[in-house]
């Protein structure tokens, strides 16, 4: 897990880096040259006394550059929604997504963006629970959705995060790493690597996310420690149903303590 978060804060920091040199290249607002009509237009959004007027000329509207302008500068809530609505840019969607102080504003520029590490950055940091369930929904890059995984705060948040995750080696970081038991649970339940599937089944200290994980294992070895010598009575039983391989069911039926192990390892070879 230190690794990830190593490997994770290297990713961070070149994405700053990113933005920061891209700020650099990019021309300021008041240096782009917006067409006369358009720049009219975004004059008459963000300064008319009237609220229909100030809403037409936003509808009016295709410049991105006017239309950022708007969106990051106009008071009206109503106004910079309609703003958001007709933009396309990437980067000004992200910076209202992030920054906006309004819910509602925040909202409508997440509908419509898609660049993957701003939707992280919403499904980890946004104040409105509602705001971080929509960014977590669009994200489909791994990386990211495992990000969310990760490190939000929100056990709900982390559910759907590992619920989206295919990744394997991201899947065990949580299914090992995770401090609580249905987070662990939900990893558990998306892997498929048995090797992980064994550390959690014999090393995890609760009973119902090594249950989980028994009951996705198939090394017959494993199946018959877990049989012989797990704490918890339901966690042995489905170890020996698991149990297929007859030379380890008559190990399990001779050592195993539990009368109801040896019972059931008796009853599986008598029926093969």
């Amino acid at each position: 897990m230190q690794l990830i978060r190593k490997s994770c804060l290297i990713v961070i920091i070149a994405i700053i880096s990113t933005m920061l040199n891209g700020c650099q290249s990019m021309p300021k607002e008041a240096d782009v040259q917006i067409p006369a009509e358009q720049a009219a237009l975004a004059d008459s959004a963000l300064d008319d006394n009237n609220a229909h007027i100030r809403i037409t000329a936003v509808q009016k509207l295709t410049d991105q550059t006017a239309l950022t302008k708007v969106a990051k500068h106009s008071g009206d809530l109503n106004v910079r929604i309609a703003a958001v609505e007709r933009l396309t840019d990437q980067a000004a969607l992200a910076r209202v997504a992030l920054f906006d102080n309004d819910a509602y504003v925040r909202i409508a520029a997440v509908k419509r963006l898609t660049d993957q590490p701003a939707l992280a950055n919403v499904a980890l940091d946004d104040k409105d629970a509602h705001l971080r369930s929509a960014a977590l929904e669009k994200l489909t890059d791994q990386t990211e959705i495992a990000s969310v995984a990760f490190y939000s705060k929100e056990k709900a948040l982390r559910i759907t995060a590992v619920q989206k995750l295919t990744d394997q080696a991201a899947l065990a970081n949580v299914a090992l790493e995770d401090n609580d038991v249905s987070v662990r649970i939900a990893a558990v339940k998306k892997l498929t690597e048995q090797e992980t599937l064994t550390r959690v089944a014999l090393r995890d200290r609760d009973a119902y996310v090594r249950l989980a994980a028994v009951q996705k294992l198939t090394d017959q070895e494993v199946l018959a420690k877990v049989a012989v010598n797990d704490k918890d009575a339901y966690v042995r039983g489905t170890a020996v149903k698991n149990l297929i391989d007859r030379e380890v069911l008559a190990k399990v039926a001779e050592k195993a303590r539990d009368l109801n192990v040896r019972k059931a390892a008796e009853e599986k070879l008598a029926n093969q």
